[in-house]
């Protein structure tokens, strides 16, 4: 984050405060919240976190392709399909588990607590079946027009002046994830295009997501990118109240 607030503010012409915010590798709705409040550039930021999480859509999967990682297979997990009963009520609990994942501030909060449900149903033999082909792949289209709107009302010309500053936050991010990925894997002995899934600062949808793909362990995935997103919850106020008392030291 220090390292790609300075690049902004001194490469792009981003204020102190719009660089931080721009900067962060995540938490989208929690930066754009602060930056509305604080009065930045909300627009700027919200282009440059876009492009950010486009170019981690697009890079994550060829990165991976290149140490790699086989990804010929089939999205779809194998196995027979679960009843329309059990998928039914299995989306009612989850959206329960949601809402109250959500009163306590857990990130993705309906992909959580689908995920939870999920796993407890499987691992405790309740449910054995898998989700049909043909719901998965609706649930993939949706995914990808999802992460789409993010550049609602976003015009060309805008979207290019915050073309260079997102891909070049990107790129610092990605290496810097790549860098710390090569010890944990070794450590872990696991692929290092699985780890590094889940270390790109990417949105946690998409990276689980793009985490199944690879067959990467949802678990593992999410909770390393929850952590990110509980680390950045506490540094990035931190960090916001520094820049805010440079600045008034310099009014002064």
């Amino acid at each position: 984050m220090a390292l790609c607030r300075w690049m902004l503010a001194r490469y792009f012409g981003f204020d102190a405060r719009s660089a931080l915010l721009a900067a962060a590798p995540g938490h989208l709705s929690f930066v754009m919240a602060i930056a509305s409040d604080s009065g930045s550039d909300v627009p700027r930021i919200s282009i440059t976190q876009s492009v950010r999480l486009l170019a981690l859509t697009i890079v994550v999967p060829f990165a991976a392709l290149v140490m790699g990682v086989d990804m010929t297979g089939n999205i779809a997990p194998v196995g027979a399909g679960m009843s329309l009963l059990s998928i039914l009520v299995m989306i009612g609990v989850s959206v329960v588990v949601g809402m109250i994942f959500a009163r306590l501030s857990v990130p993705a909060p309906l992909l959580m607590g689908a995920m939870v449900v999920s796993a407890l149903a499987h691992l405790t033999g309740l449910e054995t079946g898998v989700l049909p082909g043909w719901l998965t792949l609706a649930a993939y289209l949706v995914l990808g027009s999802l992460i789409g709107t993010r550049f609602s009302g976003i015009t060309p010309a805008r979207l290019a002046s915050g073309l260079g500053a997102g891909l070049a936050i990107t790129g610092v991010a990605v290496g810097l994830a790549g860098l710390g990925a090569v010890p944990v894997a070794w450590a872990l002995g696991m692929p290092l295009g699985h780890v590094l899934v889940a270390f790109a600062p990417g949105g946690l949808e998409t990276m689980i997501a793009l985490g199944a793909v690879l067959a990467v362990v949802p678990g593992f995935v999410a909770a390393c990118h929850i952590m990110r997103l509980v680390v950045l919850s506490v540094l990035l106020p931190a960090m916001l109240s520094r820049v805010a008392k440079q600045e008034q030291r310099a009014a002064e």
